[in-house]
């Protein structure tokens, strides 16, 4: 049963994380995409990137919330944050200068703060997904390891 609440919470955790993110993201486009236009690995592609990952965000969003697809949607999940990761070690290890595209509360952290925090939903990510797969193993209406958690 424990399992179960803690499943959710981290499903809960991600769909606050991606809806905050894409929407901020959309909301403020202009001042998003402007940021992007600074970053030395992605300028060229900053345009098109300003509607795709808000769009994907959310695009995960409506995935996580809907049972069938929870737990690939929580696999991509995991796995954008682990570019998102991968990009700001990259960015912290090569340059001085760091422009921040992020919106609303996660911009106020640091580029340290900001890979800490994302490294802590990875780790989360990487977590349900593990306990969902192990998770549906002992229980009847997992008897399909590629099915997710369900209430």
């Amino acid at each position: 049963m424990k399992k179960n609440y803690l499943i959710e919470f981290i499903y809960f955790l991600y769909i606050l994380l991606f809806l905050y993110a894409g929407g901020i993201k959309l909301w403020d486009y202009n001042r998003f995409v402007g940021e992007l236009g600074k970053s030395p690995l992605i300028t060229r592609y900053s345009e098109w990137l300003a509607w795709f990952v808000p769009s994907l965000e959310i695009a995960i969003v409506i995935l996580l919330m809907i049972p069938r697809y929870r737990l690939r949607a929580m696999q991509a999940a995991t796995g954008l944050m682990i570019l998102f990761t991968l990009y700001i070690a990259v960015m912290l290890s090569l340059y001085e200068e760091l422009p921040c595209a992020c919106g609303g509360v996660i911009s106020g952290l640091q580029w340290q703060g900001h890979l800490l925090f994302n490294l802590m939903f990875v780790i989360l990510g990487c977590a349900c997904i593990w306990l969902c797969i192990n998770y549906s193993r002992g229980h009847s209406n997992f008897a399909n390891p590629s099915r997710t958690y369900e209430s």
